[in-house]
């Protein structure tokens, strides 16, 4: 009788581990991928979305002067013969390294068509910036 009612509760805290685990995987598989792809100014890139890589590419990275401001351009090439919903966000620098008012420069949406490549930029928010980060990602 004894060992029933441990087989039992056994049982119980499996199903219970494994119902955990079910409801954490459909949660996860809920969560939107936000990762993408980034070039600097500098011309190094990082991937964190090899999706998103093989489907789009930047490239082209550029900067010049506007009056006391920098601009920095880069260009998106869409590898796909599919229509793509992306936001790019340009992130800038200082000399040091820290971010120029980084929460005032939002997302932007932007439609890409089959093989089409478009041009994207950005001005610098002050006369403090010094190199920039323009970061993609696909919408969900």
């Amino acid at each position: 009788m004894l060992t029933n009612v441990i087989k039992e509760l056994v049982m119980i805290k499996r199903l219970a581990i494994l119902s955990a685990f079910i409801s954490m995987l459909c949660l996860s598989a809920c969560a939107p991928n936000t990762a993408g792809v980034k070039l600097s100014s500098d011309g190094s890139r990082q991937v964190d979305n090899t999706r998103v890589a093989r489907s789009i590419s930047v490239v082209n990275n550029q900067m010049r002067q506007v009056g006391d401001l920098l601009q920095g351009s880069a260009t998106l090439i869409s590898d796909s013969s599919k229509d793509q919903s992306l936001q790019y966000r340009f992130t800038w620098y200082d000399l040091q390294g820290f971010v120029v008012d980084g929460d005032s420069i939002p997302w932007t949406p932007i439609i890409i068509h089959g093989k089409q490549s478009k041009q994207i930029e950005s001005v610098a928010p002050n006369s403090v910036a010094h190199r920039f980060e323009v970061y993609v990602r696909k919408v969900h």
